[in-house]
């Protein structure tokens, strides 16, 4: 196994491929995004490699994970894993392991049938069960996995995408289908995928598909968004994106995969406006629903709450729920200094002076006690309220 590295060094980003092991040979620091990693396919006959992110915290826990799986691993993987590193970091999405997976003869693996005259054409089976029967297999008992599994493919990708929902629906949870190239043997997939819609009275999983401004693409996939309308079984969620103003083909793969991730993560934290839609008995059976359907217990974060607290302040409308989120984040956290200081900027933007002093000079001391990393945070706003009530001289 090797390990692909990211260093930086005097202003320059270079791409380098060093054996693991030998970080200490190294006279500059790396930054590392990831592993390669080498398997043997029984039923492709020949050696594979897969590229492995791993999330912040891994190594440091127990914790097991979604697991994204994208084709095309070469030209996808920073930007593919740069997007669920920056969402999850964000707290939009869950940390997840992702793996992509790098072609050896991408005209036989992602194509579900011959095509274009092109010898070798329509191996898309055999890599289904490459997938099903020996790479999952080998990434769960390698990597701490939580069952709930993302597939991603863009172009003839995204035509796979299709195929493995089409071939195992149960396979994965969600599929990511981006500017498929549905128009592979003038659209033979779509006639099958209307087949397979009709076998089936419910299929619990997700479909997100997108496209970008391609003329030549667009026919087959009106064609495909009508066959969804008309005959998607129970329990499918899906829905469709057209990037026409700002997107090609190449770039998609990036805005696409960003709002397809998004989508399919799309309950897994609560917006501030769906916060304020709901009563507290609905935020909480979402989060049961949600955490079943994530495969890990999930409810609302401190500073979820606090950050939708502040978002209705401002309106007065929502002001009482805002502040009935900033005191409920107090009863859920008591002792995080956070909290209070938030209640108390809120009772200083609302007027109520004294009662912010209260609040944040409660969350000083509590910062201190805790060695907090932000102390001064905490002393500019006890310091500023303090001036706002000092008599004028």
């Amino acid at each position: 196994m090797r390990r692909f590295t990211l260093v930086l060094y005097l202003g320059l980003v270079v791409l380098a491929t060093i054996p693991a092991g030998s970080r200490a040979e190294e006279p500059h620091p790396a930054l590392v995004l990831g592993e390669r990693v080498g398997i043997r396919s029984q039923i492709l006959g020949e050696d594979r490699e897969i590229l492995v992110y791993l999330p912040n915290g891994y190594q440091e826990s127990d914790a097991r994970y979604p697991l994204f799986v994208f084709t095309d691993a070469r030209p996808n993987f920073k930007a593919t894993t740069g997007v669920i590193h920056s969402l999850s970091e964000a707290r939009a999405i869950p940390r997840m392991i992702a793996v992509g997976i790098v072609n050896t003869d991408r005209w036989r693996d992602l194509t579900p049938m011959a095509g274009m005259g092109i010898p070798g054409t329509g191996g898309g089976a055999g890599f289904l069960r490459f997938v099903a029967e020996e790479l999952l297999p080998f990434v769960d008992e390698r990597w701490r996995t939580n069952g709930f599994r993302v597939f991603q493919g863009h172009s003839l990708g995204g035509l796979t995408a299709l195929n493995f929902l089409k071939s195992s629906p149960d396979l994965f949870d969600a599929y990511l289908a981006l500017s498929p190239s549905l128009e592979w043997a003038d659209g033979e997939l779509i006639d099958q995928f209307e087949r397979f819609l009709d076998s089936r009275e419910r299929n619990d999983v997700m479909l997100y598909l997108a496209l970008a401004d391609e003329q030549m693409e667009r026919p087959y996939f009106d064609r495909m968004v009508r066959l969804l309308e008309a005959k998607s079984p129970l329990g499918l969620e899906w829905t469709a994106g057209l990037f026409e103003d700002d997107d090609d083909h190449g770039t998609i793969r990036v805005t696409g995969g960003l709002a397809g991730t998004r989508w399919v993560f799309r309950d897994w934290r609560l917006s501030s406006k769906r916060i304020y839609a709901m009563t507290d008995e609905q935020i909480t059976a979402h989060y049961a629903r949600a955490s079943q359907r994530y495969g890990e217990p999930l409810q609302m974060g401190m500073m979820q709450m606090t950050d939708a607290a502040y978002w209705g302040l401002y309106d007065e409308a929502r002001r009482p729920r805002a502040m009935q989120l900033f005191h409920r984040a107090i009863e859920l956290w008591p002792d995080l200094a956070y909290p209070y200081s938030c209640l108390g900027e809120a009772l200083e933007r609302t007027g109520d002076l004294e009662g912010a002093l209260v609040q944040m000079e409660k969350a000083l001391t509590m910062a201190k006690e805790a060695k907090h990393f932000d102390i001064p945070y905490f002393q500019g706003m006890v310091d500023r309220v303090r001036a706002a009530l000092a008599p004028v001289e």
